[in-house]
């Protein structure tokens, strides 16, 4: 692409953002942070595909345990996805759940509970009960009660959503296995 478009053309950094989402989705996040970097630092000119870029570093950051920088980040992300794509959009929606887990992993219980609650009702509104955004949601609702202490809530969560992810995305899917 580079040598066909520039080095800043947009096609070429789409194309950089593409293989920087993939390096996060092969749990490469050095590589997908390094390239994120690159890329948000020559300018898309292109809101989503900046967007994209975004949180796809506050996820890096999450998975490396940097809380503190992944939730600015994403809060940042959150707010300007609900202006550009809208409060219900199903990337949006991934989002919020995604932020839930962020405050989850530092200990906000509460402002995690009440943010995946909001995600799972727009998730079921918009996308339905059995979608698999939805069951994820749900069993990371699960995790956050158990963070709480609400035993018999988490529970009652698990054990609905194991028979519903497992008819939805078949015993062997990767979101099954982690639910058992």
């Amino acid at each position: 692409m580079t040598k066909r478009f520039g080095a800043e053309h947009p096609e070429t950094l789409n194309s950089m953002a593409n293989i920087s989402l993939s390096y996060k989705q092969l749990w490469k996040f050095e590589a997908a942070t390094k390239l994120a970097k690159e890329v948000l630092a020559m300018g898309t000119g292109n809101d989503v595909t900046t967007l994209t870029l975004r949180a796809n570093l506050a996820v890096a950051l999450f998975e490396k345990k940097i809380f503190d920088k992944a939730e600015a980040l994403g809060e940042q992300v959150l707010d300007e996805r609900r202006k550009i794509l809208g409060g219900n959009h199903p990337d949006t929606l991934i989002f919020l759940s995604i932020l839930a887990m962020v405050y989850n992993s530092q200990g906000k219980w509460e402002k995690a509970g009440n943010l995946m609650v909001e995600t799972i009702e727009k998730q079921r509104s918009r996308l339905g009960e059995h979608h698999p955004s939805t069951l994820i949601s749900k069993f990371n609702l699960s995790l956050i009660r158990l963070e709480q202490g609400q035993w018999e809530m988490a529970e009652d969560v698990w054990v609905n959503i194991l028979a519903k992810v497992e008819a939805v995305l078949g015993r062997e899917h990767e979101c099954t296995v982690r639910c058992r």
